[in-house]
C-alpha cells in the first residue's frame, strides 16, 4: 500500500507541472492585461480603442473523407420511410407467426446434388457450421457500421456528418432486405432440408418451414455490397488496393457463409442463390443510388475526376449455363 501511494504521489508530481503550465497559459491567454505593467496599461487601452478588432473567420477543419456535393444525402422522405420500414420489420419479427405447416416441400435435382455434395455427415459438424455462419454474418453486418462509419470516419477522420450519412444508408439497406426476408420466409414456407432427415436436433425448431430464402446469405451479401459500394466510391482507406481487398474479402466471406448454410443442412442451394442475389442487390444498389452511376463525384489532388464505379450486367445463355454475369469496374 505504501509503494502504491508513493507511486501515485510521484505521478501526481510529474503531471502537476504541465497542468500548472497549461493553466498559466490559459489565464494569460484569456486576460492579456495581467501581463502588462501599470505604466503600459493606459497606452495599451488607447491603442486598442484606436484600432478596431476584426474577428478572424474560423478555419474549416479539413477531412480526408468528404461527402461530395454530387452525391445525394438521405432526404427527409427517406428518414420517414426508414422509420416506417424499421417499425414494420420489428412488427413482422415480433408478431408475424412462424408457419406451422410447409407450403413447399418439393425438391429438384439441382438442390439434391448440392445437398449431397456439401452436407456434412455428422450432426455435430452441421451444428458447428450453423454457429460459424451466424458469427460471420454478425461480423459482416457490423463492419460497415462499426468499423467504417464509426471507427474510420467518425473517430479516425473526426467527421461525424459523413459517418452519419453512411449509417443511415446502411440502415436503409438492412431495413429493405429484412422486410423482404420476413415476408418471403413466412409466405413461401419452404421446408428446410434437415426436416427430411428427422429425427435430429433441429426437427422441433420453430423455423423449420422458413428455408426460402436464406436469411444468413442475404444479410451477408447485403453487408458485402455496402462495404464494396462505400469503399470503392469513398476510398475509405485512401488506397485503391486496400479498398479493393476489403471488398473482395467481404464477398469471399459472404460466399463462405452461403456454402456453410448448405453444409449445415439449413438451406438448399436455390435458397442460398436467391439470398445472395437479393442481398447483393440491396447492399450495392441502395448506396449506389446515392453515389450515382457513371460519375464518381471525387477528384484527385490535381482536380481531375477519379474513375467511377461502373456495373455491367449481361445475360449468359449457352449449352453449359444460363444466367446473368456482372462486371464491376472502378
Amino acid at each position: 500500500m505504501r509503494k502504491l501511494m508513493g507511486g501515485l504521489m510521484h505521478a501526481l508530481k510529474i503531471l502537476s507541472k504541465p497542468i500548472l503550465l497549461l493553466a498559466l497559459f490559459a489565464v494569460l491567454g484569456t486576460n492579456p492585461a495581467a501581463a502588462e505593467t501599470p505604466s503600459d496599461k493606459s497606452g495599451a487601452e488607447t491603442a486598442s480603442s484606436a484600432v478596431p478588432i476584426v474577428a478572424q473567420p474560423k478555419a474549416e477543419e479539413k477531412h480526408r473523407i468528404v461527402w461530395d456535393p454530387a452525391w445525394s444525402k438521405v432526404s427527409t422522405t427517406e428518414y420517414v420511410a426508414l422509420a416506417a420500414g424499421a417499425a414494420g420489420d420489428a412488427a413482422l419479427a415480433i408478431w408475424m407467426p412462424a408457419p406451422k405447416t410447409p407450403g413447399w416441400t418439393a425438391t429438384n435435382g439441382f438442390d439434391d446434388a448440392f445437398r449431397g455434395a456439401l452436407r456434412l455427415p455428422t450432426q455435430g459438424g452441421r451444428d458447428a457450421m450453423n454457429t460459424t455462419s451466424t458469427v460471420l454474418v454478425g461480423a459482416l453486418a457490423a463492419f460497415p457500421v462499426v468499423v467504417d462509419a464509426v471507427g474510420v470516419v467518425m473517430i479516425g477522420d473526426k467527421n461525424p456528418k459523413v459517418g452519419m450519412q453512411m449509417i443511415l444508408i446502411d440502415a436503409e439497406s438492412f431495413a429493405t432486405i429484412l422486410g423482404g426476408l420476413f415476408l418471403t420466409k413466412n409466405s413461401v414456407a419452404r421446408e428446410r432440408p434437415y426436416n427430411r432427415s428427422c429425427p435430429n436436433s433441429n426437427c422441433d425448431a420453430t423455423d423449420r418451414f422458413e428455408s426460402f430464402f436464406s436469411g444468413h446469405t442475404s444479410l451477408a451479401f447485403n453487408s458485402a455490397g455496402l462495404i464494396c459500394a462505400e469503399h470503392l466510391n469513398m476510398h475509405l482507406y485512401g488506397s485503391k488496393v486496400a479498398d479493393a481487398l476489403v471488398c473482395a474479402s467481404a464477398l469471399a466471406t459472404a460466399t463462405a457463409v452461403g456454402a456453410m448454410r448448405i453444409m449445415a443442412d439449413q438451406h438448399y442451394a436455390t435458397d442460398v442463390l436467391a439470398g445472395a442475389a437479393l442481398g447483393s442487390l440491396t447492399g450495392f444498389l441502395i448506396p449506389q443510388l446515392h453515389f450515382g452511376f457513371g460519375h464518381s463525384g471525387t477528384y484527385d489532388s490535381e482536380g481531375r475526376e477519379t474513375k467511377a464505379v461502373n456495373i455491367a450486367v449481361a445475360p449468359v445463355v449457352n449449352q453449359v449455363q444460363q444466367g446473368l454475369s456482372a462486371t464491376i469496374v472502378w
